[in-house]
């Protein structure tokens, strides 16, 4: 661990932060196997994933902001509920997931959940639809790739809506990982 900050010296942060995070090649295909096993070794929920379409991935890279892991929040009616400024960090989205409540009229922005669904399929191959009975929808972004950052925020994330009582919370997670599943 001495060495580490003189390879920071060296090469940036940016290459520290992907060694001790644990950041993976993101060009290596998983399988829905692969990531349910994954998913459950570390303590995350495996009925609520989904998958994008390889040749969709850039298209959804470009909705979340590039950024991994994301999350984007819908209301009852679908519209996008944004956690935070334009263009910024994750981090506010710890303290909003956990605090929604469905007696406060959120602003909205534009987006609909209905686009967002659209490239998505669960791990049968089925087109993913809203559930018109949840509060609010909170779709969660994760890669196999993205290493310890699943735990540090998708997890967090997830146990912090399903633990919110004021609000009923469709939680979605949706895997980045390349597919190799054909």
């Amino acid at each position: 661990m001495r060495l580490l900050p003189l390879f920071a010296l060296l090469h940036g942060c940016g290459p520290v932060l992907k060694v001790v995070y644990g950041f993976r090649d993101p060009n290596d295909a998983r399988s829905n196997a692969e990531l349910v096993e994954y998913l459950g070794h570390k303590g995350l929920r495996t009925d609520n994933v989904l998958r994008v379409h390889d040749d969709d991935l850039p298209a959804v890279f470009e909705q979340i902001g590039k950024s991994v892991p994301e999350v984007l929040v819908f209301d009852r009616e679908g519209r996008r509920v944004p956690y935070g400024e334009p263009g910024s960090c994750n981090a506010p989205a710890f303290a909003f997931i956990e605090n929604l409540d469905r007696t406060v009229a959120y602003e909205t922005t534009e987006g609909r959940i209905e686009d967002v669904l659209a490239p998505l399929h669960d791990l049968d191959g089925r087109p993913v639809e809203t559930d018109g009975t949840a509060d609010f929808h909170v779709l969660l972004y994760w890669a196999r790739w993205a290493g310890r950052l699943n735990v540090d925020h998708v997890k967090v994330w997830e146990d912090q809506a399903l633990a919110n009582a004021r609000a009923d919370i469709r939680v979605l997670k949706i895997s980045l990982d390349l597919s190799d599943d054909g």
